[in-house]
């Protein structure tokens, strides 16, 4: 007979932090400096050209955090976009990510965060 025990039950906690509204973009930048210097923007290539990445990086730059931008994720996103972003975070040494756009870049940055953090692969 087959045992059919459950494994234990685990907790997982990924606290996640929504900025929006006016003063959004002024914001982010001293909020992601207190987590580090160095920060990956999430985004995809429509959220880019629509010019919505640049205030951001401006605000992380005055904040005094280094940024580098991963934009290779699209609508449902892949196993290859996250494991993309994952290479950014390492490449780049990244202290915070930052999702910028809909549910795909967020959905990308957190699965990204947890493998780069070990969490999977």
């Amino acid at each position: 007979m087959t045992d059919i025990t459950p494994p234990p039950v685990t907790r997982f906690s990924f606290p996640t932090r929504v900025i929006t509204g006016p003063g959004g973009f002024e914001a982010l930048g001293p909020r992601a400096a207190a987590f580090g210097a160095r920060a990956l923007l999430v985004t995809d290539g429509g959220v880019r050209r629509a010019g919505l990445v640049e205030p951001i990086e401006a605000s992380l730059k005055a904040a005094g955090v280094e940024t580098a931008i991963f934009d290779d994720v699209a609508s449902d996103p892949s196993i290859q976009a996250v494991e993309g972003a994952v290479a950014a975070i390492h490449q780049h040494a990244a202290d915070v990510v930052v999702a910028v756009g809909g549910g795909s870049p967020i959905d990308t940055a957190k699965a990204a965060t947890v493998v780069a953090a070990g969490g999977g692969s």
